[in-house]
């Protein structure tokens, strides 16, 4: 559930609280940064398995109740291209219906 109605009414699908609408959210395994209180360090020790996703894989995971796309992960710069195409073919699929992209 998110509510951009009265800050962003433009991006919005509602008013007020846009129930029955979801966010696609997005975590890269990268950040530039290395911020002493990281509250993601652990994603930097590789200790674990992560699936990587094809921008057009990504992009299909977007449904028409998807109202926004969440990239982040620390700071999501180091995937930037990815995002930028990722995002662009969500929007050109969304075909004219509100998708916010964050």
């Amino acid at each position: 559930m998110s509510g951009q109605g009265p800050s962003y009414p433009r991006y919005a699908v509602s008013n007020g609280p846009e129930y029955g609408y979801k966010n696609l959210a997005v975590f890269y395994n990268a950040c530039s940064f290395n911020c002493l209180y990281c509250q993601n360090y652990h994603f930097k020790e590789h200790t674990f398995s992560s699936r990587a996703f094809s921008a057009k894989e990504l992009a299909s995971r977007v449904d028409e109740k998807t109202a926004c796309i969440c990239y982040f992960g620390g700071d999501p710069t180091p995937q930037i291209f990815h995002a930028i195409k990722a995002s662009k073919l969500a929007l050109k699929q969304a075909s004219g219906r509100i998708l916010r992209i964050c």
